[in-house]
């Protein structure tokens, strides 16, 4: 039974604010935990009542008394209605390490999320076994995915050794170069796997179709690694941004990082160049990289960055010059068929 102020709350048969209140709660709380396609099952977790190894078997398990009054007195849980004087029958309810309850508890479930200082404090919590039994579908599902891809007999992508071998980089698998092709097919398998445990995200399955899938993305993710292997870009630790690197120098500088960002900064960095077409553009103009540039992806860039492409294939511009001019006189002079925007 849940109480307000000692008076019943009939949440089956809302009459007041407060009946309707506690109803629609309960309803999320079944459409949660008691759906159709749920595990119609609430865990509950006492953290520090947890056995230890050694006596795992036959060892007392600790108990936590869970307070049935709300910290501001109230609210109330009851598993019964109050007798005769008008006493409550029970204080607490004792729970160990883990407890189950199921939909006949909804009331103390109830009582557990929304009013149990005990949940609140962070003493005990509820463990969300729907999202954790998602979660190990997917894992399966994408660890299945994963080993069809680069290893079965009739996958294109496990038959391809430079789009294997090109992904393992992208993804920062170790020696690519000098271990055979199904050393690296192992080692990229259990990096993406390790990642997606993780929740790396950049080391994903989602970030490995996407390598295999598309080859535009595969060849900027490609050259943004290779860029940093071989020294081309450089981090810059007093201003925290990626800059193309000349020698030793620092020269044009491409991505900035935030603090917090820091620890994944390359992989921040690959991302940016695939995401990034201005960006993009900037580095492959760089490292000497040609681009399959059509007129769209042209349009795309900037007029900052259509300067400098400008300027490294060698005619002048001026300061008049406007984006769509700018893209025209790249068009003819890459001999790509320039049709206006309106067009």
């Amino acid at each position: 039974m849940i109480y307000y102020f000692d008076q019943e709350v009939n949440w089956q048969h809302p009459k007041t604010d407060i009946d309707k209140k506690v109803r629609d709660e309960i309803n999320k709380i079944k459409d949660q935990y008691f759906s159709e396609n749920s595990l119609k099952q609430v865990k509950l977790v006492y953290p520090k009542g947890a056995p230890e190894k050694v006596h795992r078997v036959f060892g007392v398990l600790k108990k936590f008394a869970i307070e049935l009054q709300s910290s501001d007195g109230v609210w109330r849980y009851s598993r019964a209605r109050k007798d005769n004087k008008g006493e409550y029958k029970d204080h607490h309810v004792f729970v160990t390490h883990s407890t189950l309850y199921h939909e006949k508890d909804i009331e103390f479930i109830w009582f557990l999320k929304n009013k149990a200082y005990a949940v609140a404090s962070g003493k005990l919590y509820i463990e969300n076994l729907e999202e954790e039994a998602k979660q190990e579908v997917d894992t399966l599902s994408s660890d299945a995915d994963i080993k069809y891809m680069l290893m079965g007999k009739h996958s294109p992508i496990s038959q391809n050794e430079k789009l294997v071998r090109e992904v393992a980089e992208i993804f920062g698998v170790p020696d690519v170069e000098k271990i055979g092709s199904n050393q690296v097919k192992l080692n990229l398998y259990n990096t993406i796997l390790e990642g997606e445990k993780m929740q790396d995200s950049f080391t994903n399955f989602e970030n490995f179709e996407a390598m295999t899938e598309g080859n535009s993305k595969r060849k900027a993710a490609f050259h943004a690694r290779r860029s940093i292997n071989d020294n081309l870009v450089g981090y810059n630790n007093r201003d925290r941004a990626w800059y193309v690197k000349e020698g030793s120098k620092f020269t044009e500088k491409l991505v900035s990082i935030r603090p917090q960002d820091v620890p994944d900064r390359k992989e921040i960095f690959i991302q940016e160049i695939v995401n990034n077409p201005n960006i993009r553009s900037r580095l492959f103009m760089a490292i000497g990289e040609e681009e399959g540039t059509t007129i769209e992806e042209l349009r795309e860039l900037d007029r900052h960055t259509l300067l400098k492409k400008a300027g490294d294939l060698g005619f002048k511009t001026s300061n008049q010059d406007k984006k769509e001019e700018l893209v025209k006189k790249i068009c003819q002079k890459l001999d790509i068929e320039y049709k206006p925007e309106s067009a």
